[in-house]
């Protein structure tokens, strides 16, 4: 399985998790089955990007996306629309490094993102 986690930088599994998965400067992916680690640098903004986030994560074969706080929930509605269509699973609350975030995960203390904890910035734009 394919675990990405939006993150601030390209120190892999030291790097702190980004907050909010439409803001992050990269996408950090490991493969629980392999421990392969590697890191995407977003290189421009999403609406640049010849494919989604959401979409390149699919392609590169994630299954689960971690996102970060649920204070204003880590990850906006439009996206998590977008996981979804793509069969792929996203949780909300990850905190801390890439490896706290997947420990997280594991341990089960992740909340499954929902369109109640998506980002209520995201949901306002969505809306008008």
């Amino acid at each position: 399985m394919k675990v990405s986690i939006p993150s601030m930088g390209e120190k892999v599994v030291d790097e702190i998790v980004c907050e909010h998965f439409g803001m992050a400067p990269s996408y950090t992916i490991i493969d629980t089955k392999t421990g392969d680690v590697k890191t995407l640098p977003v290189t421009s903004g999403c609406s640049r990007m010849a494919l989604s986030p959401p979409d390149m994560l699919f392609n590169e074969g994630v299954d689960v996306v971690l996102c970060g706080g649920l204070s204003f929930g880590g990850v906006g509605l439009q996206a998590l629309e977008r996981f979804e269509e793509l069969g792929m699973e996203v949780y909300v609350g990850a905190i801390g490094t890439v490896r706290d975030a997947l420990r997280s995960y594991q341990s089960n203390t992740l909340e499954r993102a929902n369109n109640v904890n998506t980002c209520c910035e995201c949901k306002e734009k969505t809306e008008m």
